[in-house]
């Protein structure tokens, strides 16, 4: 029999925060989106401030990056835990 050590107290505080997060960005008018959102201004004022010229499309395209190095993974030959199949039907 396969056992398994997660730290519950750890898995429990991201997934509360997680939660929080997501039910803060649902309600829209609330201090937590307001700070968020004042936190994501002030990087971008920044950025802006030391690279004016500053624009980029990558974004558009590194949300592939995870299953591409998966994908390339196991075509290379590296025996992960995860079956393939399980990881391309859950898409």
């Amino acid at each position: 029999m396969k056992r398994y050590n997660y730290n519950i107290s750890a898995y429990s505080i991201t997934s509360v925060l997680v939660i929080i997060i997501i039910i803060a960005f649902l309600l829209r008018d609330n201090f937590i989106v307001e700070w968020i959102m004042s936190i994501n201004i002030a990087i971008k004022n920044l950025r802006n401030e030391f690279f004016p010229s500053f624009s980029t499309d990558i974004d558009d395209y590194l949300q592939f990056v995870p299953a591409l190095l998966l994908l390339g993974l196991k075509f290379s030959g590296y025996k992960g835990d995860m079956i393939i199949r399980d990881f391309l039907c859950s898409f």
